[in-house]
């Protein structure tokens, strides 16, 4: 499975630890799902490993809230100002915190 496989099958993680080792790279991925961990290990782009484990590591224990309806919907109208609407990597960013407030859900 490749990292992009990945991503459209479980999205995207809550940690990415990035390693590169000479021309090779190796990443853990750490996704916090319903009081579990998952570890996922990348190798040049493809998943080699995963480990799951149960409860929240630290970081999850300290993982925001979700955010609320009014706050997607808040995220919805950003996107659509004219102001921001030539703005590409304002419009790139407001994508991804909705994206990830509506994955939080």
């Amino acid at each position: 499975m490749t990292r992009e496989q990945l991503y459209q099958a479980i999205g995207t993680p809550n940690k990415i630890n990035a390693g590169q080792y000479g021309a090779r790279s190796k990443d853990q991925l750490i996704y916090y799902r319903n009081n579990r961990t998952l570890y996922v290990y990348i190798d040049d782009g493809i998943v080699t490993s995963l480990q799951d484990t149960d409860g929240a590591s630290g970081a999850a224990s300290q993982k925001k809230p979700c955010p609320s309806a009014a706050a997607i919907r808040d995220i919805e109208i950003d996107i659509n100002k004219l102001q921001n609407r030539d703005n590409q990597a304002l419009q790139v960013e407001l994508h991804k915190q909705l994206k990830e407030a509506r994955e939080c859900r």
